[in-house]
């Protein structure tokens, strides 16, 4: 079982479950709680699938850097080589940092909206930056060419059987069929995205007896320049996938707590022996 953990003072409570469930959200660390024991997150979980793109998107950043200030020309002494070295290979950082605030503002700016749309908020005003400004009317594109009702944004779940918690970007009947949208900002669309999408359709399903006919992942690319939705109707066959990627993150989380308190005895009879001998 996840440790337990106290909740800062930004906490959002949701009651599930007619009020049965308190699940506490804590959106600086991410981490969601169930009478105060944290819990699984979807996100996390996916994170034991391996990602090798990003290894060759991180090299690819390290040479753009040489590549960019290097020049053939000058003659660089010991101290100014292991400067470029070190900027080359904090690069893909400076990168991901600066992708990673305009995908929070573009998720920011479509929660607005839907909220908007269902008269939970004022409208959503139109963005002054370029690249937020490009994937908001790619996003707005996509929302014009297919019939959306919207029925909530940002909702937290949590599943009572198989323990797990997450938070789905939308709810809505996409061309009248009932769907759980992902927003994504990657630079891609993934299989494993569906699993998360799923996960969260079958944690709403067990809570409130939702059935879901189809899963989207609209993706508007950090740039703006590129957009791409792709649905799945495979709901189950994806979170089967997902309760066996779960299984293998319980099973990791185990060992290591297992080895972390074989450690922790180890420690307690040696301070005990040295403390027998003393004596």
């Amino acid at each position: 079982m996840p440790k337990k953990y106290k909740v800062s003072k930004k906490q959002e409570v949701h009651k599930l479950y007619k009020g049965e469930v308190e699940l506490k959200f804590d959106p600086v660390s991410h981490r969601y709680t169930v009478n105060g024991v944290q819990k699984y997150g979807v996100t996390g979980i996916l994170n034991i699938i391996g990602k090798p793109w990003l290894m060759y998107w991180a090299v690819n950043k390290t040479l753009e850097y040489i590549e960019d200030n290097w020049d053939i020309r000058k003659s660089y002494d010991e101290i100014q080589k292991d400067e470029m070295l070190a900027n080359a290979k904090k690069n893909h950082r400076r990168f991901a940092g600066d992708a990673a605030q305009i995908g929070t503002k573009v998720h920011e700016w479509i929660e607005m909206y839907i909220n908007g749309q269902l008269g939970k908020g004022k409208e959503s005003p139109m963005p002054k930056n370029e690249n937020i400004l490009l994937a908001v009317n790619n996003f707005l594109k996509w929302v014009s060419e297919n019939d959306i009702e919207w029925h909530d944004s940002e909702r937290k779940v949590y599943s009572r059987k198989y323990d797990f918690a997450g938070t789905i970007d939308a709810i809505a009947t996409v061309n009248g069929k009932a769907t759980a949208i992902d927003f994504k900002t990657s630079t891609g669309i993934y299989d494993e995205m569906f699993l998360q999408s799923a996960a969260y359709a079958m944690a709403l399903k067990e809570e409130l007896g939702s059935k879901f006919e189809e899963l989207w992942i609209v993706r508007v690319s950090k740039t703006g320049k590129e957009f791409e939705a792709k649905k799945s109707e495979k709901i189950d066959e994806h979170f089967k996938t997902f309760l066996c990627c779960l299984g293998v993150y319980r099973w990791q989380n185990n060992r290591r707590n297992e080895k972390a308190r074989a450690t922790k005895r180890e420690k307690v009879k040696s301070k005990t022996i040295k403390d027998t001998r003393k004596k």
